[in-house]
Parts: structure tokens; C-alpha cells; sequence
């Protein structure tokens, strides 16, 4: 049996797949293969992250928990980060990442956006969250309608209290 988990490793390893290690079972492998580039982007980011003493959980969205950031992290000294991975080609935000981002982050919870596992994405870790500089670019913009100074004045063909005909 360690045999046949041995050869199918090594095949998956040898046509590029990542293996994905299921946590609560063990040290058994998931076959499981993820094509994603933003799925690829967050395996390495998590190896990399636990190299460095990170705890990492991924956090999965259903139907009554979604607009939560992909990974929950925390480390001893560094306490806890909440990291939303995104592709750096193409992006976008839900529309429940985009009414909960902005709720999570008036209660003091950090959300921190990376795209790759490099130096550089692990630097914004010790910067202010940057998820609003993200979330500005994918903006729509809508224009909002302010009421007009004046009262509302009816235009019709007969006389209105003031005297004045308004056609």
C-alpha cells in the first residue's frame, strides 16, 4: 500500500500537480488536484508561511459563511493575520467580501491581500492592511443622487395656492 501511495506521488509530482495533505487525518495524501492559479497561489503560500512558524487554516465558504477572507494565520509573536490570496492576472471580490471587508475592518480586524509566496507579499504582512487598495481598483462606481435644495413644486396646467401657473 506505501508502495502504490509512493508510485502515485511521485506520477502526480512528475506531471506538476501539488498534493494537498489532509490535516485531521494524518499524514495521507489528497489526490485531490487544484488547476487554479489562486488555489496554486495559496498551497505555496501556506509552505511558506509555516516554514516560518505561521499556523495556517483555511477558511472554506458555504452558503452561510462566505465573505470571510481564504486563511486564518497566527504566529506566537506576530499574533493573528487574516490573508484573502488573490491572482495577480485577474481578480475580483464577492459581493459579500465587499459588504463584510469593510464591517471586519471597523471592528479592528486586519485583512492583508497577497498574490504570491515571496519575500516581497510576506513584507506586507508587517504593513497597515491593504485590502481597500485592492478593493478601490475593482470598484463600481455609481453616482448617487443628492435630493435638490428646493421644495418640490408640481408642474400642472392649473393654478397652484401661490397664484403662479406652472406649465
Amino acid at each position: 500500500m506505501k508502495f502504490l501511495k509512493w508510485i502515485l506521488t511521485l506520477l502526480a509530482k512528475s506531471l506538476g500537480y501539488k498534493l494537498i495533505r489532509r490535516r485531521k487525518v494524518g499524514p495521507k495524501f489528497d489526490l485531490r488536484i487544484r488547476n487554479r492559479p489562486e488555489a496554486k497561489i495559496q498551497l505555496d503560500l501556506i509552505e511558506f508561511l509555516e516554514k516560518r512558524g505561521w499556523y495556517c487554516k483555511v477558511i472554506h465558504g458555504n452558503a452561510f459563511q462566505n465573505g470571510l477572507p481564504d486563511l486564518f494565520t497566527c504566529h506566537p509573536k506576530w499574533k493573528q493575520r487574516w490573508i484573502e490570496v488573490k491572482n495577480p492576472k485577474q481578480y475580483s471580490f464577492t459581493q459579500a467580501q465587499k459588504e463584510n471587508f469593510p464591517k471586519m475592518d471597523r471592528f479592528g480586524v486586519g485583512i492583508w491581500i497577497l498574490v504570491a509566496a515571496t519575500e516581497d507579499e510576506y513584507n506586507k504582512l508587517w504593513k497597515p492592511p491593504n485590502w481597500h487598495e485592492y478593493l478601490s481598483v475593482n470598484k463600481v462606481r455609481t453616482r448617487i443622487m443628492k435630493p435638490k435644495p428646493h421644495a418640490y413644486v408640481p408642474r400642472f396646467p392649473f393654478k397652484v395656492p401661490n397664484g403662479k401657473n406652472n406649465k
